[in-house]
């Protein structure tokens, strides 16, 4: 479900320069009734809303399944470390034993958000050089041939 949440977030980022081309095509225009343009200008509002909306419910889960999965982390570490004998236990103090869980746990927890920015990036790539093409046609091979 958060998988689906990203990939409406990033379709309304997309569809903004869609929706404000539409309208600025409508305003050269002059020949739809007036209508059509306040509709254009309605739906570019509300997606601008809807889109920071998503990502700020993205944002808010990613981070409530970065506390889950930093929880579970913790909890196995002390489990293990209970488990350990207390020669090996006496080698560190708990202050080191406890940094390291901190650490162990924070590079786990850092690397959440990157689970669906793997499927993503591409994703918003790929759209960006449709959109990108629908504007210029062929000439944005040559940027992407630069980069």
């Amino acid at each position: 479900a958060l998988g689906l949440v990203k990939f409406l977030g990033d379709v309304a980022v997309f569809a903004n320069p869609v929706l404000l081309r539409a309208l600025l095509d409508f305003m050269d225009a002059r020949t739809d009734p007036a209508w059509h343009g306040y509709i254009y200008a309605t739906v570019l509002a509300v997606n601008t809303i809807l889109n920071a909306l998503l990502r700020t419910h993205y944002d808010y889960q990613i981070q409530l399944v970065g506390m889950r999965v930093r929880s579970a982390v913790v909890l196995a570490l002390h489990r293990h470390i209970l488990t350990l004998p207390a020669v090996t236990q006496q080698q560190y103090s708990s202050g080191q034993i406890l940094n390291y869980m901190a650490a162990d746990a924070q590079r786990v927890v850092d690397a959440v958000p990157g689970f669906n920015e793997f499927w993503s990036l591409p994703v918003q790539i790929g759209i960006a050089l449709y959109l990108l093409h629908r504007q210029v046609q062929g000439a944005f091979l040559a940027g992407v041939g630069i980069c």
